[in-house]
């Protein structure tokens, strides 16, 4: 199973060293926000915040556990970026991101679901790992 894989268990995320950099450095405290770190190129522009965004993705947990998958559902999310539709941590991290760039958003409770988390989906404070794929913007 490779990183963008779309199973219920996303552990091989955590075998990057710089995924698992990253959430280290999170959950010390030293990064506060979303790390990005790029798996493939995109080209062209990154879209402006207002923009449709198309996307694939994979959440998970940093244990491996996969919580939400565009990819099993077989169909791609659709927001627009940079007006609180989505978490704070996509808003920031999309407008990033060049159309066909795949990456992993690795972001902090605060850039997530905060203290509360999502009850019985996310854990409270929880430190959340995303793949992504920006397929295209308008």
């Amino acid at each position: 199973m490779g990183i963008g894989s779309s199973k219920k268990n996303m552990s091989n995320a955590m075998d990057n060293p710089q995924v698992a950099a990253a959430v280290a450095d999170i959950n010390s405290g030293k990064e506060s926000g979303f790390v990005k770190v790029v798996l493939k190129e995109g080209n062209g522009t990154t879209p402006q915040p207002g923009a449709q965004c198309e996307m694939h993705y994979t959440g998970s947990l940093t244990n491996g556990k996969v919580f939400d998958s565009s990819r099993t559902k077989q169909r791609t999310f659709r927001f627009q970026v940079g007006v609180g539709q989505v978490i704070k941590g996509w808003d920031e991290g999309v407008v990033t991101m060049k159309k066909g760039e795949q990456a992993i958003l690795i972001c902090a409770s605060g850039h997530a679901y905060g203290p509360g988390g999502i009850p019985g989906v996310i854990p409270p404070a929880a430190t959340l790992i995303f793949d992504v794929e920006l397929l295209n913007f308008q």
